[in-house]
């Protein structure tokens, strides 16, 4: 397996996430911890941001348009969704370091991507599609999405117009970046020491192991991985798998430490742990993961063969795939859901441990 932990951050997303944090009112205690060394305490997070946002108008309306978000369910405790949130992370953008490649790069995706897509849902991050040869209406299916019609009228406008508004997003993050930098980047360079442990760890025997299970991945083979560093969200992280090409790119909080995952030990059950179970009470959900235990199978294929409608198929897999109980795999360009056996054995797992307290 090909192995690159890079060296430098994503601007793009880095200068995002404060001016995100800014418009919402999120707490940057959120964001990372103060026992780290790796990690930006909170008090120097917050000057930070000052000096890069405190000269942007909270009033002003374009920059309302882009970056005030509205809260949604996801396996989060606490999510919101922007405009600039869903166009700037359509591709993966964290492996740019400069604003302008992300952009570049983001603009390319879009031109080489499918003509017509259907919505299969949304997270904090973006929208879930998948391809079809079939005429699609982008308004009708971002209409399917269950948010208040006022953002879908702005997610509308965002996706006709995607490289306009690209460019303005450009304009507006680049002298923000260009603040950010500097006092970005001795953070960075404290961090080199962690770099090059996750670069000798994810070399090591025991990596796949832990890369599966941080990832909720059964199995699945990885031909190349590529490890960003998340310096403004520090606690926070994920990964996106393709197959093909098998690739799976990881961004990571510098708080996360090589080989080691958040231990729950006899916590309470999680808000994502309550709402799955919640989900399994419901029959056309059990029969969805049942069916999708030995093959993954798309909207169209699981409406057809639970003889469901696709608006019902549609919202249950939104809701599953929220908090873990179905994995997504894009095939030809086309969204596929897979049941996450890990993920339910896990919580199965803790739900066993806690109820026996």
């Amino acid at each position: 397996m090909e192995v690159i932990v890079n060296d430098q951050p994503c601007l793009l997303t880095e200068t995002l996430s404060l001016v995100h944090a800014w418009f919402n009112d999120i707490r940057l205690e959120e964001l990372t911890v103060d026992n780290d060394p790796c990690c930006i305490p909170a008090a120097e997070l917050r000057q930070i941001q000052q000096e890069v946002c405190g000269d942007l108008d909270m009033q002003d309306e374009e920059l309302r348009f882009y970056f005030k978000g509205i809260p949604i369910k996801t396996k989060a405790e606490k999510s919101i969704s922007s405009l600039a949130f869903n166009l700037l992370h359509t591709g993966q953008t964290h492996v740019h370091f400069r604003v302008s490649d992300a952009i570049a790069a983001l603009k390319q995706s879009w031109r080489v991507g499918p003509k017509y897509f259907h919505v299969s849902g949304m997270d904090v991050h973006g929208l879930r599609t998948e391809a079809t040869e079939q005429f699609t209406s982008l308004a009708t299916e971002i209409g399917k999405l269950p948010v208040p019609q006022d953002y879908q009228l702005k997610l509308v406008d965002g996706y006709a117009r995607f490289e306009t508004h690209l460019d303005r997003l450009e304009e507006i993050l680049t002298p923000l970046a260009e603040k950010l930098q500097p006092l970005l980047m001795p953070w960075v360079e404290r961090t080199a020491s962690r770099r090059q442990e996750w670069r000798e760890f994810l070399a090591s025997e025991g990596a796949m192991e832990w890369i599966w299970t941080l990832c909720d991945l059964a199995h699945e083979k990885i031909e190349k991985l590529t490890l960003t560093i998340y310096y403004l969200t520090a606690i926070h992280g994920g990964g996106h798998y393709q197959s093909p090409p098998l690739e799976l790119c990881l961004y990571l909080g510098a708080a996360f430490q090589p080989g080691r995952l958040r231990d729950r030990g006899n916590s309470p059950l999680n808000d994502g742990e309550y709402t799955a179970l919640r989900l399994l009470t419901r029959q056309e959900c059990v029969d969805i993961f049942r069916t999708t235990r030995q093959k993954p199978k798309c909207i169209q294929d699981l409406a057809q063969e639970l003889n469901m409608n696709p608006g019902t198929v549609f919202r249950n897999v939104n809701s599953m795939f929220n908090v873990g109980l179905l994995k997504l795999e894009i095939i030809s360009g086309r969204n596929y859901y897979w049941a996450n056996i890990p993920r339910m054995e896990k919580m199965t797992e803790h739900l066993v441990r806690y109820l026996k307290e």
